[in-house]
């Protein structure tokens, strides 16, 4: 007897059972706030991140964090950029530092059996870093070379403006950087806040993959180096501005695209509405196959790409829809979200649109923790929000269980098109 396979049928979707996470082991790792280890995996590299409340959010002087992080494996005391760099191709290792609004993230990789020359070499970056006066001199060179070019580009100007309009001048998150702030930066300034806030207390620590007992211990023993101070961050005392709605227009001469950007403060994820909001967010804009996408790229063919998202920090969130169009279709290209956006308070979704973002959803989350490496990463966006994975779980129930009834409310409580705001970066 012979099977015949019919390709012109599509497959019924079988959404994934459970998607396992499980609470990462805690370890007492020298001064650390925080330390975490996620012990997994089949090969032999090994990830540490290092998170310090080092962002914009304990800045004394702008920018400060942002060059700080930039120069931080360009020289110490004892090693140049070049020499720390050959010692690190050497290893076969990186030391990647991401510096953000709330937080300033080192990543360390390296394989198992170099793991303590690795770590010992990064802690002498965090610990000893000198900020040498021509590294900084070519990073603000470059940095300012580079803010020339963003400056006639309609999507940074009109981000840009974005924060501003949310956040206001005055507020950490809300500043742009400008050449005046590039040209007052002195070293002086990024050994204070290396000082003020890259020490054992301030920092959170996962550690990730294969890992045998007695590396654990040569981690343990190599960041315990890290100095250790007992004086307190401070952070930024700057209140948010109130949010008021309004329609900007940033005229860009000679711009070919127009940028939008439309949005609002919103909940965050510690709002007990936030996972139904989240999937709200999904089938307006935040996956390929969103209503904006199918709309706006697909059948009207004004943009590449257009999408939606939810951005959480630790003292504010928003939401923001932000794409890119030819000027002269801008403004049907915004009627258009607007009226995706009332057609989600108007019109229940359907029962076949639902069940594919709950199975795209799922599958994203199955994805992100997959490997050692994405559980940590997943892990840190619930315990830098004071979260757990309860919270991970319940979200997953949440995917299953919500109806286009309780969509339509997020959509009308959140989404009311008189409450976003539009920033619009064309040629006049």
């Amino acid at each position: 007897m012979s099977l015949t396979l019919d390709r012109t049928l599509v497959p019924d979707l079988q959404m994934a059972e459970t998607v396992p996470l499980r609470e990462a082991e805690k370890l007492a790792i020298g001064n650390f706030s925080q330390a975490y280890l996620v012990n997994a995996g089949k090969n032999d590299l090994i990830k540490i991140d290092l998170i310090f409340k080092a962002g914009r959010k304990y800045e004394s002087k702008r920018l400060q964090s942002l060059l700080t992080a930039r120069l931080l494996r360009e020289g110490t005391s004892e090693k140049s950029a070049a020499e720390i760099a050959e010692l690190l191709d050497f290893y076969g290792a990186s030391f990647k530092i991401r510096p953000g609004l709330d937080h300033v993230t080192i990543s360390v990789f390296s394989m198992r059996k170099y793991i303590r020359e690795v770590l010992n070499l990064s802690v002498h970056l965090i610990n000893d870093a000198s900020f040498p006066q021509n590294e900084l001199d070519i990073v603000r060179d470059n940095a300012l070379q580079k803010l020339e070019v963003n400056l006639q580009k309609t999507k940074y100007l009109a981000s840009r403006a974005f924060r501003l309009h949310l956040f206001g001048d005055g507020h950490h998150y809300g500043y742009a950087d400008d050449v005046a702030e590039y040209n007052s930066i002195q070293t002086t300034d990024l050994q204070s806040h290396k000082a003020a806030t890259l020490f054992a207390e301030n920092a959170s620590v996962f550690i990730s993959g294969k890992i045998a007992a007695e590396t654990i211990e040569i981690i343990k023993d190599e960041l315990s180096k890290i100095r250790s101070q007992k004086d307190e961050v401070h952070p930024s005392k700057a209140t948010l501005k109130t949010y008021q709605t309004d329609r900007i227009i940033l005229p860009k001469e000679g711009a070919i695209q127009a940028a939008i950007r439309v949005g609002k403060p919103i909940i965050s994820k510690r709002h007990a509405d936030y996972p139904k909001l989240s999937i709200l967010n999904t089938i307006l804009g935040g996956y390929f196959g969103s209503r904006l996408m199918s709309n706006i790229r697909e059948e009207k063919g004004y943009t590449y790409g257009i999408y939606s998202t939810l951005v959480n920090l630790q003292d504010a969130a928003y939401f923001a829809i932000g794409t890119e169009v030819n000027v002269d279709v801008a403004d049907d290209a915004h009627a258009e979200i607007m009226k995706e956006i009332q057609r989600l308070i108007d019109e229940p979704v359907s029962a076949d649109e639902l069940n594919l973002v709950r199975n795209y959803l799922i599958g994203g989350l199955m994805q992100s923790v997959d490997g050692a490496f994405r559980t940590s990463s997943a892990l840190q966006s619930l315990y830098l929000f004071d979260l757990n994975t309860q919270y991970f779980h319940d979200f997953v129930d949440t995917i299953r269980q919500v109806s286009s009834g309780d969509l339509q409310e997020m959509a009308a409580k959140y989404l009311s098109p008189e409450t976003l705001s539009t920033i619009i970066a064309r040629n006049e």
